[in-house]
């Protein structure tokens, strides 16, 4: 069945928290109120927290690892392309992930979350958001009164 344009804007979303907004504009999305931006913000937060907690995050490194190794083979990407690439490919599996929640293909088991393995996840789950943080652009902030 195919998705809604809703579900397409919340896996933009969700690709990044800090982010989310503007890689959802630059598809093509209008921005909403500051108030509804800092709610869905809040709301994304929560999924990769949770997805964190359960090791998916973690998971979703692994496996952007393995492609990394795998595709640099074939490439003379730098160091610094490799782990940029590194880093999409693994907001990218956060993002798959969550939309395959969110559309009831997958449930969390939420038996995960009481084991204290949010707190061992946080900070790996911080040093990924920051390679988005580029907080000077309060552009997205504001209502897109020109679409």
């Amino acid at each position: 069945m195919p998705s809604s344009p809703v579900e397409q804007r919340n896996f933009y979303l969700t690709l990044s928290v800090l982010e989310g907004q503007k890689l959802a504009h630059s598809a093509g999305f209008s921005v909403p109120s500051e108030e509804v931006q800092k709610n869905e913000i809040a709301d994304i937060f929560q999924k990769w927290l949770v997805l964190a907690g359960i090791g998916a995050l973690d998971a979703a490194k692994e496996c952007s690892t393995w492609m990394i190794s795998m595709l640099s083979e074939f490439t003379d990407w730098t160091e610094y392309e490799c782990e940029n690439t590194k880093k999409i490919i693994t907001s990218f599996g956060i993002g798959l992930v969550s939309h395959l929640i969110d559309s009831e293909v997958l449930v969390v088991n939420e038996d995960f979350l009481g084991q204290g393995s949010i707190r061992s996840n946080f900070k790996d789950f911080i040093g990924l958001l920051t390679f988005v943080v580029d907080n000077t652009d309060d552009e997205y902030l504001e209502d897109d009164d020109d679409e």
